[in-house]
């Protein structure tokens, strides 16, 4: 909680005159294409703010930060044609994909949206339905210059994993549109990952969208390059910046940008509390568990405090069946939602459920 809320003032502070929020601060080093203003970068203005609401339901955060976050996007609709398309200088994209599968200026439409669609909200929350309105509209207006210019016939200009899941992610498609692209953009990588900084964080929560559920647990099952897994094989103890910052074969990557302390990668872990634990939060303060049950794992465990309090889910697989533990303060707090399975509940106290799902 304090931890977030110091960083983000520390973003307010080096917030430059034009909106541009800097690539990271404190920011020390000369303004430039990429170190100021960047999508996927700067968009951390709109994003922490929003999800440290969700965790914390401290609205105070939200009032701080908005005013930030508008000039951020102002800046951004300072870059904007009359259609609502951005036209912005990326240097980064999905920075370190394997192979660079990526389109550029569709990853920064989809910051721009991103930022509009979390400001609306934020607004929402806040009970301001003119401005949540205003930028509720901004985030459609970038939406329709996205699907005019980006997609066609179910397909994404890139065509890579990384612009269907953040495109599906941000709102501008939906499932049932790019389903089949998205599939084979993973078939065609022999079920490897090619996401970098910016993609990784969203393919998995995006198959589960789809309903490809086994194909994300079977993807971050792999080990082969580039995968999780990979670097665990390596030697890995930490999430390193790169899926190859060292090999048994070649050993280290370049010194000048080859951190073994880095977060990026390790996005997948809000995953597994999301989609393989099921803990969902709501605007409201509500949680719902819905776990992404599959075959490829045969047990789950863990647990996180939410604002009812902490959470923890249990699951397994034995004979066919899934059996859910779930532990709080007070079931009847939560929601319990297990979708294509039919559920029995065997054991309910004040604390803790248990119900078998096949």
């Amino acid at each position: 909680d304090k931890f977030f809320a110091n960083y983000l003032r520390l973003i307010q502070t080096d917030i430059l005159p034009d909106g541009k929020i800097t690539s990271f601060v404190p920011f020390f080093i000369p303004v430039s294409e990429s170190t100021a203003g960047v999508p996927g970068w700067a968009d951390a203005i709109c994003v922490i703010p929003y999800y440290h609401y969700l965790h914390y339901g401290n609205e105070q955060i939200l009032k701080d930060n908005l005013p930030f976050a508008v000039r951020h996007l102002e800046y951004y609709l300072s870059k904007c044609d009359e259609s609502g398309l951005i036209h912005i200088e990326n240097p980064f994209g999905d920075w370190l994909s394997v192979n660079r599968y990526d389109d550029i200026s569709a990853i920064s439409q989809c910051f721009l949206g991103l930022s509009a669609s979390l400001i609306s909200k934020m607004y929402g929350i806040l009970k301001d339905g003119e401005n949540e309105k205003k930028y509720f509209d901004i985030f459609q207006k970038s939406k329709n210059a996205f699907r005019e210019n980006y997609f066609s016939n179910g397909k994404i200009k890139g065509d890579s994993q990384t612009i269907y899941a953040l495109s599906l992610s941000v709102g501008y498609v939906l499932a049932d549109e790019i389903k089949k692209s998205f599939l084979k953009s993973i078939e065609r990588a022999d079920y490897k990952l090619t996401t970098g900084f910016i993609g990784v964080k969203h393919l998995l929560p995006a198959l589960c969208e789809i309903g490809e559920i086994d194909l994300a647990y079977k993807i971050i099952k792999q080990t082969n390059y580039p995968s999780w897994g990979y670097t665990i094989t390596q030697g890995a103890t930490t999430i390193w910046e790169r899926w190859n910052g060292y090999t048994q074969e070649n050993g280290f990557e370049t010194p000048n940008m080859n951190s073994f302390n880095h977060y990026s990668l390790g996005s997948c872990v809000e995953w597994l509390y999301s989609h393989v634990l099921g803990v969902k939060l709501s605007e409201d303060g509500g949680v719902c568990i819905s776990p992404s049950l599959s075959a490829e794992l045969d047990y789950a465990r863990g647990e996180c405090m939410t604002r009812k309090g902490k959470v923890a889910v249990e699951w397994k697989l034995e004979l066919s069946k899934f059996f859910v533990k779930v532990e709080c303060e007070n079931v009847d707090d939560i929601q319990i939602k297990i979708d294509g399975k039919k559920t029995t509940i065997v054991e309910k106290t004040n604390n803790c459920i248990i119900i078998i799902a096949e």
